[in-house]
């Protein structure tokens, strides 16, 4: 193998229980046998690593290899044989059973991307279906908040707690929303919209949501630039980094949300 210019590491087992320590501490990519050993066989140090490593490719090399066991060998296995006259087969015996290996790994990988891919479209038709039907629901509540509103006088007493039902309604439309992107139901709801709006109206929202213990505090810059994009995520994304926040502080703290505008040069990116 050196004279074939391979680069390798090597561990020598004659037992049984040196063998089971290698694989287990050594690992090889590789195992070369012979066909008989002096306390072990070939044909069992086979099956302990088709049991305990089924994807490490085993070569025997051996002085002698009739017709009748080459082919039982392979039945129980083997990838390859040697004879050890023959040995300048060895250094492409190990080259195409380590190619062979790494063409498994890499197809097996594929087929769990595929089915993968597969799954998160299942799921994607689910959680449309879901969405689209919990979207249906929110509009009714959205509309008959919305007829209330304009039923209550401007002083009424529960004029604040109606709009709070809309408010809460079209944030949750506004996450289904999101949940029909993912599906590919609907596309991103893009626009322009004032950040600072979108904070303030979700300021008694986030309070609730992140407990007593811990303070919100919010700094909006008066001057801010009017930003263009969807603002369903922006509060999808206030509101997981307010979730975030509240959980890395159990005994309490302080949140931050500042709006400023911030120049991102390419020295920056």
């Amino acid at each position: 193998l050196r004279r074939g210019e391979m680069s390798f590491s090597l561990r020598r087992a004659e037992t049984r229980d040196d063998f089971i320590r290698a694989l287990k501490d050594f690992v090889p990519d590789l195992v070369l046998s012979d066909y008989n050993l002096p306390v072990f066989d070939g044909l069992s140090a086979l099956e302990v690593v088709k049991e305990m490593c089924p994807s490490v490719p085993f070569i025997f090399v051996t002085g002698t290899l009739g017709e009748e066991l080459a082919i039982e060998t392979f039945k129980r296995g083997a990838i390859d044989y040697v004879i050890k006259d023959r040995l300048y087969k060895l250094v492409p015996a190990v080259q195409r059973a380590l190619k062979q290996t790494e063409e498994r790994t890499e197809r097996k990988k594929i087929e769990e991307q595929f089915l993968q891919a597969q799954k998160m479209e299942i799921i994607g038709r689910l959680v449309g279906g879901v969405a689209h039907d919990f979207n249906n629901i929110l509009c009714v509540i959205i509309g008959y908040s919305s007829y209330i509103l304009r039923k209550l006088r401007e002083d009424d007493p529960l004029r604040q707690d109606i709009h709070e039902i809309k408010m809460a309604g079209e944030r949750a439309a506004a996450l289904t929303r999101q949940l029909l992107i993912f599906s590919r139901r609907q596309v991103s709801k893009m626009g322009v919209f004032d950040l600072n709006v979108v904070v303030s109206d979700m300021e008694k929202m986030l309070r609730h949501l992140i407990g007593e213990n811990i303070q919100l505090s919010t700094i909006l810059d008066p001057k801010l630039s009017e930003m263009n994009g969807d603002s369903g995520q922006i509060e999808q994304v206030i509101m997981n980094l307010a979730v975030n926040a509240r959980d890395a502080m159990p005994a309490g703290g302080i949140i931050t949300v500042e709006t400023e505008d911030v120049n991102i040069d390419e020295r920056y990116v």
